[in-house]
This record gives structure tokens, C-alpha cells and sequence, in this order.
């Protein structure tokens, strides 16, 4: 029995060795040119803001954009009884008559912010992409595509969440798409195999890039032990585009992450609003 165990573990082995080889052969064709590789990587994440109120607002994103941000990371969520995406980091409460709860005004939506800030590359954090239903899903992917046509919004869009079936299906229909991944330090012995099983669900889902956090960050620490994104990731994932957030404030890795051909885009802090919009890796 022992020997029957031992026998099997070696074939499965052996197996992810070999789909994991077969997967780099493939991504290493792959050149990913359609995906954001422009030289200014640092977006804002919500926007600039003072308040927590702020956050994912017209004026706070307006504010990004006059700073000089290329791209604004935005929250949002899809509400099929009113066929519209809704801009907040959480979902938004209502009343029995439909009325949105503890909020003065009616929410943005997407709508509503491509309109007013249609020059702008969007990372929408889709916070409920993989809660809805197929036919939900459906109608939502053919409402985001009526409202992305203005101006040719949609080739300036990317879609994070961690459903990566869903999100293939979003790929199919035309839009960029992000696998929000969840990885390990980069010391914790499993943190490699971890990489590949992502690589491996990324190639066979249809996705666009890959996104993580660098590491453990607040407001007032950065743990360099905790870091989940460092140079090695590249060679592991084979070029795929990379989007980070929870970015350290720190000259020598923003830096080193704007010279990073890998790294596409990054968001600087946590539940910060931080300009870092003049760093690039543009030839001086």
C-alpha cells in the first residue's frame, strides 16, 4: 500500500512538473501588448482624498488626474435589479423602496465616471464579480460594454477579481482582465509552487495579468520580511503583466519597480492618498 502511495505521488508530481513546463513554453511565446507599458506605472488607488468620504469620488479621481495619474484604481460593485455598477468600496445598503442607505447623494457610477473622466486607464476592483448568477453575469458584461464604447474607454480598461472562470468571461467579450492572486512571503517555502499553480489557472482561464499585494504595509510600517512581489517573480511568470498594490512609500523600491519590464502598474500605500505620479522609468 505504502508503495502504491509513494508510486502515485510521484506520477502527480511528475504530472504538475510537466503541465507547469508545458505553460511557461507557452507564456514564454506570449509578448502581452495590448496591456499598459507605459512608463509612468504609479496609479492612484480611490483617488486623491482627505477624508474617508472622499475615496472613489468625482472629485477625488478628478484630483488624480489633474496631479498627472495615468490610471485610478476604483471600487465597484454590480446591482442587477438596476442594471448599473455602482463606485464604493463596500456594498451599498438599501431601504424596502430601493433608497440607498447613510449616503446624502445618489452613488457614482461607472457611467457617470467615464463621462467625466474619459482620458483616464481604469483598474476597477470588481468586489462581487464571482457572486452573481450566468445570466447576472451576462447582463452585467453587456452593460459594461454599452458604457465603455464612449471614447474607446474600454481598451483603457481592467477588470481585477478572483474568480478567474468568471472573469474569462469578460476576456471573451473583449475587456482586459486582472486574476487578484493571493500570495505567500516570498521566504515561505511553498511560495513557489503557489506562483506556479496561479501561472498555471492564469493560462488555462483566459486572463490578461496577474495582481497581489507587495507585501504586509500600513500607514506607518513596512515588514520587508512579509514581501510577496520581489525580481524573482518575473522569471517565474514568465512576463505576465503584473499589477501591485499595497506598494511601500520607498524611493529605492518604487524605483526598482518602475525599471521592472514585468510590473505594469502600481498603487502606492494603504488606505493612503499618496502622489508619487512624477516617478517613471521614461529615458531622462
Amino acid at each position: 500500500m505504502a508503495r502504491k502511495i509513494a508510486l502515485f505521488l510521484c506520477v502527480l508530481v511528475a504530472s504538475i512538473y510537466g503541465l507547469n513546463t508545458f505553460v511557461e513554453s507557452k507564456l514564454a511565446k506570449l509578448t502581452h501588448d495590448d496591456i499598459y507599458n507605459d512608463c509612468h506605472k504609479v496609479w492612484s488607488a480611490r483617488g486623491i482624498y482627505n477624508s474617508k468620504a472622499e475615496e472613489n469620488t468625482l472629485l477625488s479621481i478628478g484630483r488624480a488626474a489633474d496631479a498627472g495619474a495615468k490610471g485610478v484604481e476604483v471600487d465597484f460593485f454590480y446591482y442587477p435589479e438596476d442594471d448599473r455598477f455602482y463606485v464604493d468600496h463596500d456594498f451599498l445598503s438599501r431601504d424596502e423602496n430601493g433608497v440607498f442607505l447613510d449616503r446624502g447623494e445618489k452613488p457614482l457610477t461607472l457611467e457617470t465616471l467615464f463621462a467625466e473622466e474619459s482620458e483616464l486607464h481604469y483598474w476597477l476592483d470588481y468586489k462581487n464579480v464571482g457572486r452573481m448568477s450566468d445570466a447576472e453575469t451576462q447582463k452585467a458584461i453587456a452593460r459594461l460594454t454599452k458604457i465603455s464604447q464612449v471614447n474607446n474607454i474600454k481598451e483603457r480598461l481592467y477588470i481585477e477579481g478572483s474568480n478567474p472562470l468568471v472573469l474569462g468571461e469578460y476576456t471573451r467579450a473583449g475587456f482586459k482582465t486582472i486574476l487578484a492572486m493571493d500570495l505567500l512571503p516570498m521566504e515561505n517555502p511553498l511560495s513557489e509552487y503557489l506562483i506556479n499553480l496561479y501561472k498555471m489557472v492564469y493560462y488555462f482561464s483566459d486572463i490578461s495579468g496577474v495582481a497581489s499585494r507587495h507585501g504586509a504595509l500600513s500607514s506607518h510600517s513596512y515588514n520587508a520580511a512579509d514581501t510577496h512581489y520581489d525580481p524573482s517573480i518575473a522569471d517565474q511568470l514568465s512576463g505576465i503583466p503584473y499589477f501591485l498594490f499595497h506598494t511601500p512609500d520607498d524611493a529605492d523600491t518604487l524605483e526598482a519597480l518602475a525599471n521592472d519590464p514585468t510590473v505594469r502598474v502600481m498603487l502606492v500605500g494603504r488606505d493612503d492618498s499618496i502622489n508619487r505620479f512624477d516617478l517613471s522609468a521614461c529615458e531622462k
